[in-house]
């Protein structure tokens, strides 16, 4: 496992140096994805990594960048926590002028051209709470929909020190329980608690 992070770091380091010691979100952005495709080239390739999974809001997902680099990935996770526009700028997912599903249909049909497992990331707040997800969902029919219920983390979202601050979007666990209760009907979904992504944490 060390071996494996330190080969990973060191590759990271050497593409960030390469880009001039840019931060991170920049060099993805100046290299329209080549940062991330090199990634997980090395990771397919050099590291010989039996699955490489990306988790993106896709925003910046082309298919430019799954003719050069899909065949390096396994699985596309893409974060949705909203398909209502006022939502999703409340929560600061708005895409400009985007239509988040329609988006999502896009990076769909691609990683089915690709052959490329496709998922879908969902964190249950206070602002999607009341929100039913289950007809664009099955619609979109992902291979797994991953849906967390909105944890603090010290220091993270959290706390003077935090980069952000998410204690306004915190739900109950009964406002995490109706949520999945109203999405039941939707084979494919997964729940993760705050217990369990607690003890996962705890676990690192």
């Amino acid at each position: 496992m060390y071996v494996l992070l330190e080969h990973i770091v060191f590759t990271s380091k050497r593409l960030v140096f390469d880009s001039g010691t840019c931060p991170l979100n920049k060099i993805v952005l100046l290299k329209r994805g080549d940062f991330v495709g090199e990634l997980c080239r090395f990771c397919k390739i050099d590291l010989a990594l039996p699955s490489v999974t990306i988790v993106s809001n896709g925003s910046l997902v082309t298919e430019k960048w799954f003719e050069k680099y899909g065949k390096y990935l396994d699985i596309l996770a893409i974060s949705c926590d909203s398909f209502n526009p006022d939502v999703n700028e409340k929560i600061g997912r708005q895409q400009g002028n985007k239509n988040h599903l329609q988006s999502l249909r896009q990076v769909r049909e691609w990683c089915y051209q690709y052959k490329i497992a496709f998922k879908i990331n969902t964190v249950v707040n206070t602002y999607n709470q009341e929100e039913d997800m289950t007809e664009p969902i099955q619609e979109l029919n992902p291979c797994r929909w991953k849906v967390f219920q909105c944890l603090l983390i010290g220091g993270e979202n959290a706390g003077s020190e935090a980069l952000r601050h998410a204690e306004s979007f915190v739900v109950s666990d009964d406002d995490f329980k109706n949520f999945l209760t109203r999405h039941s009907p939707v084979s494919c979904l997964v729940p993760e608690s705050n217990d369990f992504v607690s003890s996962l944490y705890s676990r690192i």
